[in-house]
């Protein structure tokens, strides 16, 4: 069922159907804080980064999953990685995931409102 789900949501931010997301469809996706919030579409997220199962994102998963597509250096991706590692121990756990992500959110969201404020009449 989990995987499933998980399946479901990487076919919905994989835009391009090419199989991989890659950091702007990430972005795109992440817009839509309201779906994405909830723990269980935090978890299906955070599996879809975890690509060997361990439980942790590596920052060889993270460069995987984030440099497709993008025209990132490797040490401007290991400044984002060093973002989630609060505990700095080189390893990504699911607390520190969420709590990256709710901040992303909660940054895209306040953007997206600024965007309506200007835009509105």
């Amino acid at each position: 069922m989990l995987e499933e789900e998980v399946d479901r949501i990487f076919d919905l931010v994989d835009m391009n159907g090419n199989g991989v997301i890659d950091y702007s469809e990430f972005i795109s996706s992440a817009a839509n804080v309201n779906q994405l919030m909830s723990e269980k579409q935090m978890k299906a997220a955070f599996k879809a980064f975890d690509l060997d199962g361990s439980g942790e994102i590596s920052f060889e998963e993270f460069e995987e999953t984030f440099s497709a597509g993008l025209d990132l250096e490797k040490e401007e991706l290991r400044k984002i990685f060093t973002e989630f590692d609060h505990n700095k121990n080189g390893l990504i756990n699911f607390e520190e995931f969420k709590s990256f992500m709710k901040r992303l959110f909660k940054i895209i969201s306040n953007k997206q409102k600024q965007v309506q404020v200007e835009n509105s009449p």
